[in-house]
């Protein structure tokens, strides 16, 4: 039987205060582990090469070849890569099969072999090649270092090198003959036996040596989305593997903080910068977007999938266009809407808008505002009922220094804007900056920081839709003035804020240690009410050039419910990503059992038991065992269990557990409790306790007409 709790919202209390403590702990996942392996990309680029990568190198083929990228180390300035081709070979389209990829020439099949180490180059010739030797065009910038005993070498910054081995020559019987390699004039020369049976096999390695693992890649800017539906986190970041070449890496978590997969959204040697990612929770999707060389590029994979989908690219620029500083908002159905900047020379900055299907294509696109001097924006997810992303947006002055206003828009489900460019933070004098936005389907909540001089304070604004379109709620807020547990005057700024439907964290950097900080509260009215206030999670003491958070996660386990992820500078250009999990609760427990049962002449105690939780939008049920006759269950305000309903012998003591009359009284063993979502109720304590009807050898039958025993009493609280 289920129970709505209508009878029972007359009882709410006031919600707790909250306590300096945090429900939460370190993710229990080495987030930096150096990718060791092989990763081959389903699916081609944009401009049609397939990439891979492995342990210490990428690759990527196309019509044009093989090009091999060592890496070798993120302290290095850019990438080296090294572009194979076969010498007379025509142009030809590359053949996959699994890890190995061929070109079909005439006469021989250039192969290549991937593992996790590094590639395996070999030749299958039906006939002797003219010159009694392969050429092979080798373009590349790296030195070349000379011959060793393990093959050609060649070297660029740092300790790391390149091993172009010496090769083997197999005949069809399995006759095998070294091969001489040789460097000369820009091309590898590899001279075939003389009087050699064919067809043959030619077999060359590449491989890349002298580079610490852990220094192949540096892991920055996170940002996170959650899917409910399969319990999956993701993390996006990026992935610097020289000062020029970046990727984007997509790491996903199980609830319980365990790595299940690794995707490369970008392999590339292209700088691929500024992620961010969310989840159409219909269509199961996590979606990243990044800029790249100017573009705008979006891609997503399936929550429960293995490999990605293919990339998108949601803004190609022309002449001086580029587009700057994307953001990406979910839905509960099945797109996406991503918000940019398109700017260049002589081009006013415009913060843009286009609609993004969960599998492919592109939908309306959509200007939201312009600016001259800087302009940045940020997006919440598209929940029900409200139905609309809202765009929030930070317009600077001209040089980006100073005097920044605060804005937002609205867009519909089908991309259109909704509620046109509106300003909320405005003043002359205000500095004003850092914007991000959320909403939990009736509310959406606008954050950012604004420098008054000796710090800054993290200001908020709440709007909602009405019959006559958008409007704000309430004042504005100067959420460091009222967030408990903080104190006056300290800085606070770049915060991140999120919903899960119910409630709203923000997450934010705090003075010059750079604490990451996070507080949780939900509207209630006009106003808002904190649940949790400055719960220090992260304090070490080092920079960050991101955080990122998402919430939703439907654990009972109460340290699950939201993750934050910060990079951490450990150095110069070497970061660590650091996530923990965060309850965003009010502090306490969700139940506690007052002992008010009692044992039967002759027979058994009744027991009672919860599960599941009392947290606000969440459920729980409460459920009876060991009766013997006509069990129900009484539910109402806890009562102190100083009433006794009977005792005999002393020790069988009978007490009363909830106040009487009960407000509900339901017959049966089980009882579940829908919590409404309405940040009000935080605080309400409900008892449930069971009676067994009719019990031989227990209470007198005064006061519900029939003899009776009761069980222990179990007090929910709502968080």
């Amino acid at each position: 039987m289920t129970l709505l709790l209508a009878a029972l919202l007359n009882l709410a209390a006031l919600p707790q205060s909250p306590a300096a403590d945090v429900a939460g702990g370190a993710v229990p996942a080495n987030w930096n582990e150096p990718f060791v392996g092989l990763y081959v990309d389903p699916a081609p680029d944009p401009e049609g090469r397939t990439w891979c990568r492995g342990t210490r190198y990428k690759m990527s083929f196309g019509p044009d070849g093989a090009a091999f990228v060592p890496l070798l180390g993120f302290r290095a300035a850019r990438s080296h890569p090294m572009a194979f081709h076969l010498v007379g070979a025509p142009l030809t389209a590359p053949e996959r099969d699994g890890e190995r990829f061929v070109f079909r020439h005439p006469g021989v099949e250039e192969r290549w072999q991937l593992a996790p180490d590094g590639a395996e180059q070999s030749f299958w010739l039906t006939e002797p090649p003219p010159a009694g030797e392969l050429a092979i065009e080798l373009s590349t910038d790296l030195r070349y270092l000379g011959r060793f005993d393990d093959g050609l070498r060649f070297g660029g910054e740092g300790d790391g090198k390149v091993v172009y081995g010496d090769a083997i020559a197999i005949e069809p019987n399995g006759a095998r003959w070294p091969l001489s390699t040789t460097f000369a004039g820009g091309r590898v020369h590899i001279a075939l036996p003389p009087g050699a049976s064919y067809p043959l096999l030619v077999d060359p390695p590449v491989t890349v040596v002298d580079v610490a693992l852990n220094e192949v890649g540096d892991n920055r800017r996170p940002a996170v989305a959650f899917h409910r539906g399969s319990g999956r986190w993701a993390v996006v970041m990026e992935e610097r593997l020289s000062v020029s070449d970046t990727d984007i890496k997509v790491r996903r978590f199980d609830t319980a903080g365990t790595a299940v997969e690794t995707d490369f959204f970008e392999i590339s040697t292209e700088a691929a910068e500024v992620p961010d990612i969310a989840c159409s929770q219909a269509g199961g999707v996590f979606k990243a977007v990044w800029t790249q060389a100017g573009k705008i590029v979006t891609r997503g994979v399936l929550a429960g999938a293995i490999l990605p989908l293919p990339a998108v690219i949601a803004f190609n620029p022309t002449g001086s266009e580029v587009g700057l500083a994307p953001a990406i908002g979910g839905s509960d159905t099945h797109d996406f809407l991503v918000v940019f900047t398109r700017e260049g020379n002589l081009i006013t900055p415009r913060l843009r808008t286009v609609l993004v299907p969960d599998l492919a294509g592109l939908g309306a696109i959509q200007e939201i505002t312009n600016n001259l001097g800087c302009l940045t924006g940020a997006v919440s997810e598209r929940r029900q009922p409200l139905n609309d992303w809202i765009v929030a947006y930070c317009r600077q002055s001209l040089g980006c220094s100073f005097t920044g206003d605060i804005g937002y828009a609205a867009v519909n489900s089908n991309g259109f804007i909704e509620q046109v460019e509106t300003t909320v933070a405005g003043g002359a004098f205000d500095d004003d900056r850092r914007v991000s936005v959320a909403s939990n389907g009736v509310h959406g909540l606008i954050v950012w920081d604004r420098d008054v001089g000796s710090h800054h304070d993290l200001v908020g604004r709440l709007v909602e839709k009405t019959g006559a379109g958008y409007a704000t709620v309430g004042p504005e807020r100067n959420l460091s003035a009222a967030e408990p547990g903080v104190a006056l005057g300290d800085d606070q700024y770049a915060a991140k804020v999120a919903s899960d439907g119910v409630r709203f964290v923000y997450v934010y950097e705090e003075g010059n240690a750079e604490d990451i900080v996070a507080a949780s509260l939900g509207v209630v009215g006009s106003g808002v009410l904190y649940h949790e206030g400055h719960q220090v999670l992260i304090a070490n003491g080092r920079s960050h050039l991101g955080i990122g958070l998402a919430g939703g996660a439907p654990a009972v386990a109460a340290d699950v419910r939201w993750l934050v992820a910060a990079d951490e500078r450990l150095g110069i250009n070497d970061h660590d990503i650091r996530g923990m999990f965060y309850d965003a609760l009010v502090p306490g427990g969700l139940f506690a059992t007052v002992a008010t049962g009692c044992q039967p002449i002759g027979g058994t105690e009744p027991q009672i038991q919860v599960a599941g939780s009392a947290a606000v939008g969440e459920s729980f049920t409460v459920s009876t065992s060991g009766t013997t006759q006509l069990p129900f269950l009484i539910a109402g305000l806890p009562k102190t269990p100083s009433t006794v309903f009977c005792q005999y012998l002393v020790v069988r003591t009978c007490r009363q557990g909830v106040e009487l009359p009960a407000m509900a009284v339901v017959f049966g063993g089980s009882l579940t409790i829908l919590v409404p979502t309405d940040p009000g109720l935080v605080g309400l304590e409900l008892g449930f306790q069971g009676v067994d009807l009719l019990a031989t050898g227990a209470c007198s039958a005064a006061l519900f007409g029939a003899a009776f025993a009761v069980t222990d009493t179990i007090v929910a609280t709502v968080r």
